[in-house]
């Protein structure tokens, strides 16, 4: 996609997000979290705890976590734990939130471990993110070890501020300033096996010095808030007092106004829907598409839809597996034309052209007006097809009208008249139906064709040694809609007919589900720039922003597969991309033709995944409502969201 420029046109909509959820133009924000939560107060460095449904604001802007679970019953007690190489001094210094509630290792003069340890079941194959709030005191080193005596190890330099070693089970080590002279201290470990296993926090002697003389009768490290989550990276503090704590899931949107929405949305302020069964079926009861580049076209039985040629007006077709096939409607018809008789033997004079398997065949009189063709089945048992067949020569996406009429030797005798052709097999579009003795019936039914060769078949299905009349056949292209049809282009110009067409599109569905929306708006680029903050990622999609309504959303996201940055997602590809984890993004989707279906941001229990799109819905009132999120393992900080609309030519992109 080619850099684009906002040309010196302010934002739309601004939304900070870095103490407040207030924005121009945007209506009150909605901001849920069914508990309490805690977050670092960018003003002071306090740990502080928001009410149930608050929103969190730290140093880098909003803060958005998922649902977690501190596994650790008493976080603020390390008398709980087992001390190694010293002992438990309660409530002897200041700790993160202001309170003297942190716990002090008083060190003996060994050789050996100095900290606390715990035991906790693991599961193989999950990660557990280890977290806790630590002031040096004697020591310049921590360390979060996994298996008291062989385990993984993750080092922090409290001197300095920055993580250490980390090695085998032991992954995405993170130190951070808080207030007091404390840091908190992280490490993400990965089960190896489902068993009880032990987690150590204590000091250390530098760099890999896990065993150190200890400094007899002196504290080495102050340690409060321990953590244990079961998720790849730390959320924020969890308090427990006696037994495991959940914190709830953060979600914000913002409705919009509905002067905003008109200028955001891309949305469709008419829409008519038609359920249709095509083949096999009789009468008059039909709805017609031409699916051929420069004759497309489209109508429906009893219903006028002329009077949205022109109009700005889209037609949605949907297959029965819900692939698509989409354009703009142009003129309307000026009546129904129909190319010439493509059978060259139809009225069964003789039987020339006439290929006949398991049967013989003949020209007898008794026909409409002069001869008709006999079909005698020859065939041993009822499963063997009897049949009569002729080759014609089509078009592939074109639309074919076929009919015979057909009298039976025996009351209400099975026919079928059914299509095959070369390289697809047989298509949808037989029809069975049954007769009187001695009356004609009229079998008449439409298809596409797929390929350039189309085998007619005319079959006796009726019991052995049998026959069956066939006569005044007919198969003709479709040339133009009716009146009260509309010609489709592939663009809004109408310069070019056709279907935008989804790939897999079933030109032969047993069903198809028609819309017909509002295009006017469907043009254009809406531009969204966020400031976005997350961990050290080591899962995909750790930050979402999603525009639209219900499940239906585009989304911005992370995903490491695709490096360092964000990237703007539909459903099969990136379309833009930033650079950095830390970083303002700037990305444009392009609404034109619809070609794109974008990524589905789908809510389920409070826990939001990713998934392609099942079905194209028609619905493209994309920014009914904006939205922040982010994946069930990463928490994420955003500032400064906005939205643009521009309106772009195709060489602007």
């Amino acid at each position: 996609m080619t850099a684009m420029t906002l040309r010196g046109r302010a934002p739309m909509v601004f939304a900070p997000l870095a103490s407040n959820l207030s924005a121009t133009g945007l209506a009150a924000a909605t901001f849920t979290r069914a508990s309490t939560g805690t977050y670092i107060d960018p003003a002071d460095g306090l740990l502080k705890t928001a009410a149930a449904d608050t929103p969190r604001f730290e140093k880098d802007g909003l803060l958005m976590e998922p649902q977690s679970t501190n596994l650790n019953e008493y976080s603020e007690d390390m008398i709980r734990w087992t001390a190694a190489g010293g002992s438990i001094s309660a409530n002897s210094t200041t700790a993160p939130d202001g309170t003297a509630t942190m716990d002090g290792l008083v060190e003996d003069g060994n050789a050996s471990t100095h900290g606390f340890y715990k035991s906790f079941p693991v599961t193989q194959g999950q990660k557990y993110a280890i977290s806790f709030f630590v002031k040096g005191w004697g020591r310049t080193w921590c360390v979060i070890r996994e298996d008291y005596y062989t385990g993984s190890n993750a080092y922090f330099d409290l001197g300095n501020g920055v993580c250490g070693s980390c090695a085998d089970y032991m992954s995405n080590p993170k130190i951070e300033k808080v207030a007091n002279d404390c840091y908190r201290v992280s490490a993400v470990f990965t089960a190896d096996a489902t068993a009880n296993r032990v987690f150590f926090i204590g000091g250390a002697g530098g760099d890999n010095g896990l065993q150190y003389t200890g400094n007899n009768g002196i504290v080495g490290i102050y340690v409060w808030g321990a953590q244990v989550e079961a998720l790849g990276t730390p959320t924020s503090y969890i308090p427990t007092n006696g037994s495991q704590v959940t914190r709830s899931a953060d979600e914000v949107s913002w409705p919009l106004s509905d002067s905003l929405k008109s200028i955001l949305s891309i949305d469709r302020a008419w829409s008519m829907s038609y359920q249709t069964k095509v083949g096999p079926f009789s009468g008059p009861a039909y709805n017609l598409c031409s699916f051929a580049d420069g004759q497309a076209w489209a109508e429906f039985h009893e219903q006028d839809i002329s009077p949205y040629a022109s109009s700005g007006k889209m037609i949605i077709l949907r297959d029965s597996s819900g692939n698509i096939a989409w354009g703009y409607l142009g003129a309307a018809g000026t009546g129904r034309t129909l190319g010439p008789d493509l059978l060259s033997n139809s009225v069964f004079e003789s039987t020339a052209n006439l290929i006949a398997i398991n049967a013989s065949i003949a020209s007898v009189s008794g026909g409409q007006s002069g001869n008709c063709l006999a079909i005698t089945r020859t065939g041993s048992t009822l499963s063997a097809s009897s049949y009569a067949c002729q080759t014609i020569t089509t078009a592939s996406k074109k639309l074919y009208m076929i009919y015979v009429y057909i009298k039976t030797s025996t009351a209400d005798e099975p026919y079928s008249v059914w299509l095959s052709q070369t390289g697809v097999g047989a298509i949808s579009g037989a029809c069975y139906t049954g007769a009187s003795t001695g009356s004609w019936a009229k079998c008449a039914f439409y298809f596409v064709a797929g390929s350039s060769s189309t085998d007619v078949v005319l079959e006796n299905m009726g019991s052995l040694a049998g026959t069956m009349l066939f006569d005044t056949a007919a198969v003709h292209e479709h040339l133009t809609p009716s009146a009260m049809g509309l010609y489709v282009y592939k663009d809004p110009s109408l310069s070019s007919q056709g279907w935008n067409m989804q790939s897999g599109f079933i030109m032969n569905s047993a069903a198809f589900t028609f819309d017909i929306v509002n295009a006017c708006k469907a043009e254009g680029t809406m531009i969204i720039n966020l400031d976005i903050k997350g961990p050290t990622w080591n899962a995909a999609y750790p930050g979402l922003v999603s525009v639209g309504p219900g499940a239906h959303s585009t989304i911005l996201y992370g995903d490491v597969s695709q490096g360092t940055g964000l990237a703007l997602y539909d459903s099969s590809s990136c379309i833009g991309q930033s650079t950095t984890l830390e970083s303002v993004v700037k990305a444009a989707v392009r609404f034109s033709t619809l070609k794109r279906q974008f990524a589905l941001s789908i809510s389920s229990g409070g826990t939001w995944t990713h998934s392609a799109p099942a079905a194209f819905d028609g619905d493209f009132e994309i920014a009914s409502a904006l939205a922040l999120h982010r994946n069930n393992s990463n928490p994420i900080h955003y500032k400064n969201l906005e939205f643009h609309r521009r309106y772009l030519s195709d060489s602007e992109l």
